[in-house]
């Protein structure tokens, strides 16, 4: 296997870069914040073409918490809610995803123009209201 070849940090802008060779599996994994209340900043606000994901859907890449089937999110700023009917992670459909996925949601009882790109959405607890 090719060592991944990465830019020396003692390189300066004026002199050549050094390349050193460094394995991938030496890397650290980034920490990604689970225990953290739901965020999933919206890219992109679409319609579900499948039968088993139809109805609104967003992308975007889930920054902290964890989001499964069934939960109720809420679009804030604003009071409006939906449910999480499917998620898609990589093209699969998943029964959860994590904190540093790019996953699709796939929602119910919400309306398209209650969500905008970079409209954050969050968990709603059954027990507790939603908050900003």
């Amino acid at each position: 296997m090719r060592p991944l070849l990465l830019p020396s940090p003692r390189a300066s802008s004026t002199a050549q870069s050094d390349v050193s060779p460094v394995r991938a599996d030496s890397l650290d994994v980034p920490q990604r914040a689970l225990e953290a209340p739901l965020r999933i900043p919206v890219s992109n606000v679409f319609k579900g073409q499948s039968a088993t994901a139809s109805g609104l859907a967003i992308s975007g890449r889930i920054e902290s918490g964890i989001v499964q089937v069934g939960e109720k999110l809420a679009a804030l700023p604003g009071d409006e809610t939906g449910v999480v009917r499917a998620l898609e992670v990589e093209g699969e459909l998943v029964p959860y995803a994590l904190a540093g996925s790019n996953a699709t949601v796939y929602l119910s009882a919400i309306e398209a123009n209650q969500l905008r790109c970079v409209s954050p959405l969050s968990f709603c607890a059954p027990w507790a209201p939603c908050t900003a």
